[in-house]
C-alpha cells in the first residue's frame, strides 16, 4: 500500500509532508514522496493522436515525459498553461520502469503543507480518478488515485 492510499489509514503517521497543487478549478493533495520535482520552465511539445487529456511530452533531465491535464482527465475543462503554470513531475507509484515519471500541469506553484491526521476530514469517492475528497487546513482538495492515472497513461 502506498502513501496515497494510506493518507486516511489509521496507520498514518501523525503528520505527513504534502504539496497542495492548484489545478484549474480544484486543488490536489499529493504526498511529497510522489513528487520528483516542480519546474516552471518546461513547456510540452504536442504529440498527435493522443487522448484529449494529454498535453504532449516535455524533456526533463534528459527524459521525455508525458504531460497530463488532470482536469481534462477528470472530465472537466482543460486549464491552459499560463505564465504562473508549473509542471509537477511525478514519480510512478507503480514503479513503472518504462515510464518512471510523468507530469501534471499546475496553474500556480504548489504549496508545501504539513498534514496532521486529525485535520483531515474525508469523503470517499467511487470515481476512478479520485481517491478522496478532503478538507485540509480549511481548504477542499482531492487526493487523486495515481494508480488509475498511471493505468490511463499505459493504455494511451
Amino acid at each position: 500500500m502506498n502513501n496515497v492510499s494510506q493518507m486516511s489509514d489509521s496507520r498514518l503517521p501523525d503528520q505527513i509532508a504534502c504539496l497542495l497543487v492548484p489545478m484549474g478549478s480544484s486543488m490536489l493533495l499529493l504526498p511529497n514522496e510522489t513528487v520528483a520535482e516542480v519546474v516552471s520552465d518546461l513547456r510540452p511539445d504536442e504529440i498527435p493522436d493522443q487522448p484529449d487529456w494529454s498535453l504532449g511530452e516535455a524533456e526533463w533531465r534528459g527524459l521525455k515525459i508525458p504531460v497530463l491535464a488532470y482536469e481534462k482527465m477528470d472530465g472537466g475543462n482543460e486549464a491552459l498553461p499560463n505564465s504562473d503554470s508549473r509542471l509537477v513531475v511525478m514519480n510512478s507509484v507503480k514503479g513503472d520502469k518504462q515510464r518512471p515519471f510523468y507530469a501534471l500541469l499546475s496553474q500556480h506553484a504548489p504549496k508545501l503543507v504539513r498534514v496532521f491526521k486529525d485535520e483531515i476530514t474525508e469523503e470517499s469517492s467511487t470515481d476512478g480518478i479520485k481517491h478522496y475528497h478532503v478538507t485540509v487546513n480549511g481548504e477542499e482538495a482531492i487526493i487523486p488515485n495515481l494508480e488509475w492515472v498511471e493505468e490511463q497513461l499505459r493504455a494511451s
